[in-house]
């Protein structure tokens, strides 16, 4: 009932650059139709367009939604995407025009994260395994200056170098002076 209220309020829009789809039929354009719905709402399926491209597709019932939004701040967006109105898959989040940040969400919980600097390289990479969890940092320059290995870090192809699951292998890992501080030493096969 209450979507078919706020689609008759809302006047129908002929832009086929920016809109949105309430249920299929197309109103002006409001990325954050699906927040502001009062408890026990029907179901419903909301998909916004901005400047030709998909921001918000979600399936909206009562509180719960599970699909994709977009939210924008000064300097860019964060796309998030839900399972049953938990974050559920990725998160990616996008500073002045170049991905800052990559998150993988599992019922909101965080699987992996990798951080970028803006010209694009990795600063850093994190992600959970069973028995804990192994991270990465990268200067801009490409020096190690933090590196956390666990055994389960071999099956993941970011860690099995700079690990020393390919091969044996000593990683430098720099302080912030650019000397070295740590050397670190690999075996030449995972552990289970």
């Amino acid at each position: 009932q209450f979507w078919r209220e706020i689609a008759d309020e809302r006047s129908e829009t002929r832009d086929d650059d920016t809109y949105c789809l309430l249920d299929g039929k197309r109103i002006v354009y409001d990325a954050g139709l699906y927040y502001r719905l009062p408890r026990g709402t029907d179901q419903a399926t909301v998909k916004c367009v901005k400047d030709r491209e998909v921001v918000v597709d979600v399936k909206v019932k009562g509180r719960s939604k599970t699909g994709f939004v977009t939210e924008w701040d000064r300097k860019g967006y964060t796309r998030t995407t839900y399972l049953d109105d938990r974050r559920h898959g990725e998160q990616k989040q996008v500073v002045d025009g170049r991905v800052k940040s990559l998150t993988m969400f599992e019922k909101d919980r965080v699987v992996w994260d990798k951080d970028y600097y803006p010209n694009g390289k990795l600063e850093s990479y994190s992600r959970k395994f069973a028995t804990g969890r192994a991270r990465i940092e990268l200067g801009e320059d490409g020096r190690v200056y933090s590196l956390d290995c666990i055994p389960q870090a071999g099956q993941d192809r970011e860690f099995r170098e700079l690990c020393g699951f390919e091969e044996p292998l000593t990683t430098k890992i720099y302080d912030g002076t650019g000397k070295v501080s740590h050397s670190s030493w690999g075996s030449s096969r995972p552990q289970s």
